[in-house]
């Protein structure tokens, strides 16, 4: 029997197919991840790792939360064609 719990494998698995939340300034991809509200806070799960990017969330209306590199010039190399 493995040590691993079924909570861990169940979130590994739901991120996998999450959809990637990309940086709302270049356009870059940051992380898989499934937003949703949970008693008064909203929960991102699967932004939890050492993969994930130092980014910046910010609401941009009332329903929608939009992310961006805390380092600009992250987002200008991917604009110019490279890698972040």
């Amino acid at each position: 029997m493995s040590d691993e719990s079924f909570k861990g494998r169940l979130t590994r698995r739901l991120v996998r197919v999450a959809p990637w939340q990309r940086c709302e300034e270049c356009g870059g991809r940051l992380f898989r991840a499934w937003i949703y509200p949970s008693r008064g806070q909203i929960k991102v799960l699967g932004a939890d790792g050492d993969l994930v990017p130092v980014v910046r969330a910010d609401f941009e209306s009332r329903t929608r939360i939009g992310f961006r590199h805390v380092d600009a010039s992250v987002c200008r190399r991917i604009r110019e064609g490279g890698r972040p």
